[in-house]
């Protein structure tokens, strides 16, 4: 994880006389295999085992099951009980240093010692550590696309294998402020053939629409969506906005030198996430991994208890805040009627990994959008719409799950929700513990108390650039191996 996001500055530790020299490497390298955590540079040095995959004890060992997967998820390809996939990267990636690709600030941390559970100095931490790119220099750099894309890097992938072009991805991001971030994010996850949706929050200032559609004009598989909301936290806009972008990547057609063409990218799956996460795998890896999920769906799924009822069995409505100058969800005394078609209230997260044919459904079927307009009396209906749909095979939703939802592994998001004292970092942002390169992630298997609150998911964990080098996640693709293997 953490040499994904500053692996473009770790240093070489061979010896003198063998050394290649990260930070200016004038030729392209190829890089055969990924080593076991899918780190492309400072391969020298594995990261410890707590970084590659949680030991699986308990409910863990449960959700490894391959035959309870296999039933519940019909269309899972048979690979999943044999071994774990072989990630080969057939794409040169040529390594460049902070500076070239505009991150300033970065270049002096030496990642490996980091993520070798060595803690950087106390110096190296506070708000100024990491220069910010403001929205008004976007504008700036982004006068030029074709210098822009070379200085941060866009074009830095040489060949890309045959499998990944055959599998392309589509992405949305939703962002508020920190476009910065978001061109940290974008960056780490732009491919040519994929394809990305962004939605800026209707209550975000000027500037920062301004800088994203100017990020967005230099690249052309990059659009900003159709439709804006103005999200209220909780509340169903924030679903809507999701939705709106899966509309726009339904019907968005490809763009040659900012021309439209008829031709329309034919993605295989969506990944919805804001702009404050980090993947933890590479194109490469979610394509293999994907290419396993046959259609399926990654959807998290909680029963039980922890469904927390109050948020969709008593009613809730929009009150104008005179405070924030916005709108503000309420719950009432009034009773909300029980979802259509008699489907099963399932809690989730508002983040997830889509087959194309899920998304078809959630746009034309009568089914969905009669679980949709429900919604919308719902607290956080983004932690229930999707999985709801996803667990409720009965209503006819495409790569759903036939089990029970408690029992499996959910593989989209890495989170940690420890109590404040133990998050190893010391910053925790809305009950999330955001990590950062002089502070790594805790070993989850020595830390019990921990283990239960964390997520284990595909692509990222939260970070923020006022940590120099974490990056606000709650989407990510972190180990799948202890589901693979």
């Amino acid at each position: 994880m953490l040499n994904r996001i500053c692996g473009f500055v770790c240093k070489d530790r061979r010896p003198p006389e063998q050394a290649v020299g990260m930070k200016h490497v004038p030729q392209v390298l190829e890089m055969e295999k990924l080593d076991r955590a899918g780190y492309l540079p400072c391969r020298l040095h594995s990261p410890p085992a707590s970084l590659v995959r949680p030991r699986a004890t308990g409910a863990e060992q449960d959700w490894g099951e391959h035959s309870q997967l296999q039933t519940s998820y019909p269309q899972l390809g048979g690979e999943i009980v044999s071994k774990k996939p072989s990630v080969t990267v057939k794409d040169p990636i040529r390594f460049v240093s902070a500076d070239d690709v505009g991150l300033r600030g970065l270049q002096n941390y030496d990642c490996v010692r980091a993520i070798e559970g060595f803690p950087l100095s106390s110096k190296d931490f506070g708000e100024n550590s990491v220069p910010r790119i403001w929205d008004e220099d976007f504008i700036r750099l982004t006068s030029n696309c074709e210098n822009f894309r070379k200085r941060f890097g866009y074009e830095r992938y040489g060949q890309v294998s045959k499998e990944e072009l055959d599998f392309p991805l589509a992405f949305n991001v939703l962002l508020y402020k920190d476009v910065d971030q978001l061109h940290m994010l974008l960056r780490a996850i732009y491919r040519p053939h994929n394809v990305y949706c962004l939605h800026v929050d209707g209550y975000a200032n000027a500037s920062v629409y301004k800088a994203t559609a100017a990020l967005a004009n230099c690249l052309d598989n990059v659009f900003l969506t159709s439709k804006r909301e103005n999200i209220t936290y909780s509340g169903f806009t924030r679903l809507q906005a999701d939705i709106n972008c899966m509309q726009d990547h339904m019907t968005w057609k490809a763009e040659k030198q900012g021309v439209k063409t008829n031709s329309k990218i034919p993605w295989r799956y969506l990944i919805n996430l804001p702009s404050q996460q980090f993947p933890l795998k590479t194109n490469a890896e979610l394509v293999k991994i994907l290419t396993i999920y046959n259609g399926s769906n990654d959807v998290e799924g909680i029963t039980a208890f922890q469904v927390l009822e109050e948020r969709f069995t008593l009613k809730h409505v929009y009150k104008w805040d005179p405070k924030t100058q916005r709108k503000m969800i309420v719950r009432t005394k009034e009773r909300l009627e029980p979802p259509p078609y008699n489907a099963t209230v399932v809690k989730g997260s508002a983040y997830g990994v889509f087959s194309r044919d899920f998304v078809h459904f959630v746009l034309h079927d009568e089914h969905a959008k009669a679980l949709l307009n429900w919604t919308r009396h719902v607290y956080s209906p983004d932690e229930f719409y999707w999985s709801i749909l996803h667990h409720n095979p009965s209503l006819g939703t495409p790569g759903a799950y036939h089990g029970r939802p408690d029992k499996k592994p959910w593989l989209a998001v890495y989170a940690s929700w420890p109590p404040r004292d133990l998050c190893v970092s010391g910053k925790v942002v809305r009950g999330i513990c955001i990590f950062g390169v002089g502070r790594p992630a805790p070993d989850h298997g020595a830390q019990g108390a921990l283990r239960q609150q964390v997520l284990h998911g595909l692509p990222a964990n939260h970070t923020a650039l006022s940590r120099p080098v974490a990056v606000q996640q709650d989407y990510l693709l972190p180990s799948v191996k202890h589901f693979l293997l």
